[in-house]
């Protein structure tokens, strides 16, 4: 598999495994031609801007929120997206209550 990917599914698979901390935002990973990795804060950061500035060959964004977690990467003409949504959360207590309590509204 072209590395560029790799490492994309690589970042992605410990965002996610990461997700179920309190931490969200962006993050931004650019790997440059010399092989070292640099993290940075992502907000104001176009991918294609943070490879020119800091002489990357390969730019990612991980963003994680509540909703789940998002990798953006961008490497020359290549660019991919990984993205998984976290599902809607479960009914509430009160939410249960009135659907087992339906009967009551039944009556006329």
């Amino acid at each position: 598999m072209d590395p560029f990917l790799t490492d994309a599914a690589g970042i992605f698979e410990v965002a996610t495994s990461a997700a179920s901390s309190e931490a969200t935002g962006d993050l931004a990973i650019v790997i440059g031609h010399d092989g070292v990795i640099r993290m940075l804060d992502a907000q104001g950061w176009r991918l294609d801007r943070l490879l020119t500035e800091q002489d990357g060959r390969a730019a990612y964004r991980v963003h994680r929120d509540r909703n789940g977690v998002r990798v953006e990467g961008c490497s020359g003409p290549h660019s991919c997206v990984f993205e998984t949504r976290t599902p809607a959360a479960p009914a509430t207590f009160f939410t249960k209550k009135l659907l087992t309590s339906a009967d009551m509204y039944r009556r006329a």
